[in-house]
């Protein structure tokens, strides 16, 4: 949903780093393909943007979906 008074490019970004939070939980796609495939410019841009959003990069956030999908084994 969109926020009131809520810039274009803000908006934006925030439907993209959804959709690549998607695209990093279901699928091996590599990050700068992701980034690619979302409309990004570079990976380095990506990951500024994703880590404003979300708090972390997209390599950590991916770490840390696959650690929840397969619990440590000790």
């Amino acid at each position: 949903m969109a926020r009131y008074h809520e810039p274009f490019n803000e908006y934006l970004n925030r439907i993209r780093i959804q959709a690549a939070q998607e695209l990093i939980r279901t699928s091996d796609l590599p990050i700068g393909r992701i980034a690619e495939e979302l409309g990004f410019a570079n990976q380095s841009y990506f990951g500024k943007v994703f880590k404003k959003q979300t708090g972390s990069s997209p390599r950590l956030y991916r770490l840390q979906i696959s650690a929840q999908k397969s619990p440590d084994r000790f």
